[in-house]
């Protein structure tokens, strides 16, 4: 079975809940397995809450998950949008390909992004009044 990277509770426990999940499901797992072996992947403050909670606290792994991303929300990193890429400005003295390599690569994080919405947000970071004439 491929190998979770450990949750220390700084990263988005989201994206760690995810994986497991993928994993386990992938094995096809049952829910008393996928319970019993969610603990192995965490560590420190993370392996310090599940050891904290009471036992059968939980009746399924959809309830424990729901545990573990309430109590580490705070580590949750939130999804770009367009209106991220709108803050995106070309710096004075940033070549226009080093402002592409940095636009292009937040326009990435953002789901579902309308290739117009991303063709005005691109225009109105540079800088280069001439450039965005043509």
């Amino acid at each position: 079975m491929p190998i979770v990277e450990q949750y220390t509770g700084t990263t988005d426990p989201e994206d760690h809940l995810e994986t497991f999940k993928s994993l386990l499901f992938f094995q096809c797992a049952s829910d008393a397995i996928m319970c019993r072996a969610f603990p192995s992947t965490l560590k420190g403050v993370a392996r310090q809450w599940f050891s904290r909670l009471p036992p059968r606290s939980f009746s399924n792994f959809t309830a424990l998950g729901r545990a573990f991303l309430a109590h580490f929300v705070s580590s949750r990193v939130h999804k770009k949008t367009a209106a991220n890429l709108l803050a995106i400005k070309q710096q004075p003295e940033e070549s226009i390909r080093s402002f592409l390599t940095r636009f292009n690569k937040e326009a990435l994080q953002v789901q579902n992004l309308d290739p117009i919405m991303k063709f005005q947000a691109l225009r109105s970071g540079i800088r280069d009044i001439e450039l965005k004439s043509h």
